[in-house]
C-alpha cells in the first residue's frame, strides 16, 4: 500500500488478500525519518471496533456514513441509510438490495448479524477468528488534513489578504486522515497528533459511499467473494489531493479575535479546503468534499453530509474514465476556481479530454483535445504565475502524446498549442509509451520550461506481463523555439544508459550520458533498461515524479511481479531515481551513503538510483539544511545540504539535498508540506 507523513507521524495502510480485510496504522517518525511502533491502529477504535475486541454488537449504526443520491430532484448527499435512499438509488445496488433491503445496507455498515452460515451474507472473519469491518486498502493515497497545505495564495487579489489568517484556521483544527477503501468507502480517521495518542486518535468520524460504486457493492456480501468464481473488487482506490479554494461552503466558521480575526458564513465566498480525489480502478467517477471543518480544536466532529459537494461519473459523461491521476485545483486569472483532470482511460468514448469543476457552481466541462478514439487524458500539471493564478497546463495521454494548453484571457478559456493553426503536442513518446501521469515542472536556466515525466500503465490484467520498453524523459518546452519543430521527439534529444555500481549488499544505480547541447538537443532520455544480469524486466512509471530541490527530482520506477514457477512466489520491484533535471544524469555531488560509514562525503560512489519494493508512490521528509554551525542530529550531512527522507511502506531511503544558492532574485527552495521540526523558511 501506499504511505504518506505528516508532520511526525508515518500513516500505513494495509491489506489481507484472501479475506480482503484492511487497517491503518499510525507510526510515530523521529527527526532522522525513523518510525517507532505504531500509536494506534483504526481496527482496534471505536466506532469500528469488531465485537471481538470489545465493541458493541451495534456500534456499527453509530458511524457517519453518507452517500450521493442522484434519486433526489437536486443530487446532493445523504444519509447511507436504506431508509434515507431514494428508490432510485436503491435501485442501482440491484437485486440482492432489492431482496434483502435495509439488512444489506446494514451489512456494508458493519452489521454482522446476517453473516455465515444460515445466514445470507459472507462471513467477514480475520485469520484469528475475530470479526472485520475496515475493507482492504491497496492504491488509495492517505491525506493528512489539518496544516501541511500552504499554496502561497497571499499575493491574490481576491482573498490574499486573508489567507494566512485561513492557514491560522486550519492549524487550530484536530488531525483527520483520510484513505480510500475497497469495502465501498472512502473514511475519515481523527488523529488529535497530541505528544502520544489519545483514546479516540484513530476513530472513525466520517466515511463516504460513492453513487458510482452501488453496482459492485453486491459482491461484497457474496459469500464466494474474494474466489475465482467472484475475484476482489476495487472501489474507492484512487488518488486524493488536498487543496485551498477561494469559493462558496456549506458552513459557517470563525477564528481568533481582534487583529487576527476571521470568519467566513455559509454559503458565503470565501477560504475553503477541499479534499478532491478519484475511485481509481474502482469505476469512472471523481469527488469533492469540502473539508473545511472537520473535528475542532474541542473534539467536536462537525463532518457530515454537507461536506460531500460533487460526484461525477460517466453516468454523468461518457467521457469520464478510470482517472488514475491525482486531480488540481487553481484559480484562472479570471479568478475562477477550478478542479482540474484528465478524463483518464478506458472512457465510453475512448477521446482524451481534459475535464474542469467550477468549484463555485459546481458545474461541469471539458476541452477535448484527441477525438480520434483509444486515448484518454492522464495527470494534469499546472503552471502558476508569481500570484498563483494558473496560466499554463501541460499533460500527457495514452498515446504518448504531451500537450501544453495556455490560458486565454480574452475569452477566460484554455487552449491547446498549435503549430501552424494546427494542435499540436508538445512531445512525442515512442510507440507503446503511454503517459499517464502529470509531469513535473522546473524552470529552465535558458528559459522556458522543462518538464520532467515518465512512461508506463499498469490497469489491466495484460499490463502486468507487458514487457515494453518505457523511459523517463526531461523535455525542454523553450518560449518561440523556431528550431526545433514540433512535436518534439527522441530525435533531438540526449540519451542516457542506467548501471548497477558493483556495491556488496547494496543495490544503487548510475546514470550516465554525453551533456545535452541545448543549441540543438530539446532535452535527455532515459529508457528503463539495464545492461544483463542485473536487468529488471517492466520496468515503467505508473506514479507521478515528485520534486526534491530545485535541480533535482524523484522519479519512482515499477515492475509488477510476474508469473511464478508452481508452489513458489514472485515480489514486484522497482528503482527510485533522484536526477539532474537539466542533464538527466546522477546529481554533480554525492547523494547517498553508499560505503555505510554514517556520513554522505567524498569517499562514497556517485549514484542516483536505488532499488525498492513496489510498494506504492514514497513520501519526501526533509529536515533542516545544515548551515554554519547548526547541525543535525546524526551528522550525515554536509553544511548547505538538507539531509532528506524518501519513506516508503517498510522503512526509509536517506540521502542528501543541495539547497538552492542564496542568489539575488533568485527564490529558494520551498518545501510546502511533509515537513519534519522546525519548518523550513
Amino acid at each position: 500500500s501506499t504511505v504518506l507523513d505528516s508532520t511526525n507521524r508515518k500513516y500505513v495502510p494495509t491489506y489481507v488478500a484472501g479475506e480482503w480485510s484492511g487497517d491503518i496504522d499510525a507510526r510515530p517518525l523521529d527527526s532522522s525519518g525513523q518510525a517507532s511502533s505504531s500509536v494506534w491502529t483504526a481496527s482496534s477504535v471505536w466506532p469500528v471496533k469488531p465485537t471481538a475486541k470489545g465493541g458493541s454488537a451495534t456500534d456499527w449504526n453509530q458511524r457517519k456514513i453518507f452517500t450521493w443520491d442522484t434519486g433526489l430532484t437536486t443530487p446532493a448527499a445523504a444519509t447511507f441509510d436504506w431508509a434515507n435512499l431514494s428508490a432510485s438509488n436503491r435501485l442501482a445496488m440491484g437485486s440482492v438490495a432489492s431482496t434483502y433491503g435495509a439488512d444489506f445496507v446494514n451489512f456494508l455498515r458493519g452489521d454482522h448479524s446476517k453473516e455465515g452460515v444460515g445466514n445470507p451474507f459472507r462471513l467477514r472473519q480475520t485469520g484469528s477468528g475475530s470479526a472485520f469491518v475496515l475493507g482492504d486498502f491497496v492504491n488509495s493515497n492517505p491525506v493528512f488534513v489539518q496544516k501541511s497545505v500552504d499554496s502561497d495564495y497571499g499575493r491574490l487579489s481576491t482573498g490574499g489578504t486573508d489567507y494566512q489568517k485561513f492557514l491560522n484556521y486550519k492549524a487550530s483544527r484536530q488531525g483527520v486522515l483520510f484513505v480510500g477503501g475497497n469495502a465501498g468507502m472512502l473514511h475519515a480517521f481523527k488523529d488529535a497528533k497530541s505528544t502520544s495518542a489519545t483514546s479516540t486518535d484513530g476513530q472513525e468520524v466520517f466515511a463516504y459511499v460513492p453513487r458510482a460504486v452501488y453496482p459492485n457493492l453486491y459482491k461484497l456480501s457474496d459469500k464466494t467473494y474474494g474466489s475465482a468464481a467472484l475475484p476482489h473488487q476495487y472501489f474507492v482506490d484512487g488518488w486524493q489531493k488536498e487543496a485551498d479554494a477561494f469559493t462558496y461552503g456549506p458552513s459557517t466558521y470563525t477564528f481568533g479575535s481582534g487583529a487576527t480575526a476571521f470568519s467566513c458564513a455559509a454559503n458565503s465566498k470565501c477560504w475553503r479546503n477541499y479534499l478532491v480525489g478519484s475511485l481509481g480502478a474502482g469505476g469512472r467517477a471523481v469527488y469533492g468534499l469540502d473539508v473545511t471543518e472537520t473535528v475542532d480544536s474541542s473534539g467536536v466532529n462537525k463532518l457530515g453530509a454537507s461536506t460531500i459537494r460533487w460526484e461525477f461519473s460517466s453516468d454523468n459523461d461518457s467521457d469520464i474514465g478510470y482517472v488514475m491521476s491525482p486531480i488540481e485545483v487553481g484559480v484562472t486569472q479570471a479568478g475562477k476556481w477550478i478542479a482540474i483532470f484528465g478524463n483518464g482511460q478506458s472512457s465510453s468514448s475512448g477521446k482524451a479530454v481534459l475535464f474542469m469543476v467550477d468549484l463555485d457552481t459546481r458545474a461541469l466541462s471539458k476541452i477535448v483535445i484527441d477525438s480520434a478514439g483509444a486515448n484518454g487524458l492522464g495527470g494534469v500539471a499546472l503552471q502558476k504565475n508569481t500570484a498563483g493564478e494558473i496560466t499554463r497546463l501541460y499533460a500527457g495521454d495514452v498515446k504518448g502524446n504531451m500537450w501544453r494548453l495556455d490560458y486565454d484571457t480574452v475569452s477566460s478559456s484554455f487552449k491547446v498549442w498549435q503549430q501552424s493553426g494546427v494542435d499540436t503536442p508538445v512531445f512525442k513518446a515512442a510507440s507503446n509509451q503511454p503517459i499517464t501521469q502529470a509531469p513535473v515542472i522546473y524552470p529552465h536556466s535558458n528559459g522556458g520550461t522543462l518538464l520532467v515525466f515518465g512512461t508506463g500503465r499498469l490497469l489491466y490484467t495484460s499490463d502486468s506481463s507487458d514487457l515494453s520498453r518505457q523511459s523517463i524523459y526531461g523535455v525542454w518546452d523553450k518560449d518561440g523555439d523556431t528550431t526545433v519543430s514540433r512535436a518534439i521527439t527522441r530525435s533531438s534529444l540526449s540519451s542516457r544508459s542506467i548501471s548497477m555500481l558493483p556495491i556488496p549488499g547494496a543495490s544503487f544505480y548510475t546514470v550516465s550520458g554525453s551533456t545535452v547541447d541545448w543549441a540543438t538537443q530539446r532535452g535527455w532520455y532515459m529508457d528503463l533498461e539495464i545492461p544483463s544480469p542485473n536487468n529488471i524486466p517492466g520496468l515503467r512509471v505508473i506514479y507521478p515524479p515528485q520534486f526534491v530541490s530545485y535541480e533535482t527530482a524523484l522519479v519512482s520506477t515499477v515492475a509488477p511481479a510476474q508469473t511464478a514457477t508452481i508452489c513458489g512466489s514472485n515480489n514486484g520491484e522497482g528503482i527510485s531515481f533522484i536526477l539532474n533535471v537539466e542533464q538527466g544524469t546522477n546529481p554533480p555531488y554525492k547523494l547517498y551513503d553508499t560505503n555505510g560509514d554514517g556520513v554522505v562525503n567524498s569517499s562514497d560512489q556517485g549514484a542516483s538510483g536505488y532499488k525498492t519494493g513496489a510498494d506504492g508512490v514514497d513520501s519526501i521528509v526533509y529536515s533542516p539544511a545544515k548551515t554554519g554551525s547548526n547541525s543535525i542530529s546524526d551528522g550525515m550531512c554536509a553544511a548547505g545540504y538538507y539531509r532528506v527522507s524518501i519513506q516508503n511502506t517498510t522503512g526509509q531511503t536517506t540521502t542528501c539535498i543541495r539547497r538552492a544558492p542564496d542568489v539575488a532574485g533568485v527564490m529558494r527552495d520551498r518545501v510546502q508540506r511533509r515537513i519534519i521540526n522546525p519548518p523550513i523558511r
